[in-house]
């Protein structure tokens, strides 16, 4: 809980998101569809082949990925909740998958989102970029078209999630598989 000083020691308490809140915004971005994944950035990071590089601290205020390669439309976005018995491993965690109904009941606010990018679906370059994105609206005539080329794109709408990486190069001969959980 926070506290915010209004003058010389008078306190008084912020208020903060409810859980239930924090389920609804998980919940409305697994409703609305049109959740996709984005790769971008072929340009090096500044000093990336030193043997201790990391990437940049991705840019909260960032709107799209630099340089945009594709979208790819999610094929799965799901609510989860964390369960040691869980049928999906994440990181260090296991979750397990849940209704809409047993999310609001139990007040679950992770959402997966997985999608798989087919070896003929976006070129075979290197990229330092991954993103997630909501409220993607493509131009006329490529709304039913699952994977996206940024001149397809009218709009990037919201990027959800930001992930600067090592360089990954794509291969013309696989598919890569990107899963996702995400906090609301």
């Amino acid at each position: 809980m926070g506290f915010r000083d209004l003058t010389g020691g008078v306190y008084e308490r912020l208020p903060i998101i409810t859980n239930a809140a924090h389920c609804a915004r998980a919940l409305s971005l697994v409703e609305q569809g049109g959740i996709y994944f984005g790769i971008g950035r072929t340009t090096p990071w500044e000093g990336e082949n030193a043997s201790d590089f990391l990437p940049p601290e991705p840019n909260v205020d960032a709107t799209t990925l630099d340089e945009l390669i594709g979208l790819k439309k999610a094929e799965r976005a799901v609510m989860v909740m964390p369960d040691e018995n869980g049928e999906i491993e994440y990181a260090t965690l296991k979750f397990k998958t849940l209704s809409n109904e047993e999310a609001l009941r139990e007040k679950a606010r992770w959402v997966l989102i997985e999608t798989t990018i087919r070896f003929d679906e976006m070129p075979p370059v290197p990229y330092r970029q991954i993103g997630v994105f909501s409220r993607v609206k493509p131009n006329a005539g490529f709304e039913n078209r699952a994977t996206l080329k940024p001149e397809e794109i009218e709009d990037v709408g919201i990027l959800e999630v930001l992930d600067n990486r090592k360089v990954i190069t794509r291969q013309s001969d696989t598919r890569d598989t990107y899963m996702m959980i995400i906090e609301c």
